[in-house]
């Protein structure tokens, strides 16, 4: 079963069984400052509870994907809130590069 992840005005991506899928634009969604990528906290705290394991993050304009486990943005990433809400931001050298 699939279901997507956001609030009321805006998608931030899909989950399928285990894994939360998100399609970006590194150029738009990469956060520099931190070197990796962001998810909304109250969208990894549902997900954690629902049995979401993984993060496939898909960077459009580059064609590269990553995954990481979904508890790695807890444990190793850092929250933030630069005015979009708090978000865990998990740093690239965090996730895998996979094919």
């Amino acid at each position: 079963m699939a279901y997507i992840v956001g609030n009321r005005e805006k998608v931030w991506g899909v989950v399928h069984g285990d894994t939360y899928y998100r399609r970006v634009n590194r150029a738009r969604h990469f956060y520099r400052r931190l070197g990796g990528y962001a998810i909304q906290r109250e969208a990894v705290l549902r997900m954690l509870a629902n049995g979401v394991k993984k993060v496939r993050i898909h960077e459009l304009d580059t064609g590269r994907r990553y995954v990481a486990p979904l508890v790695a943005f807890i444990t190793y990433g850092e929250l933030i809130n630069d005015g979009h809400g708090e978000q865990w931001v998990l740093p690239l050298n965090r996730f895998r590069e996979v094919f």
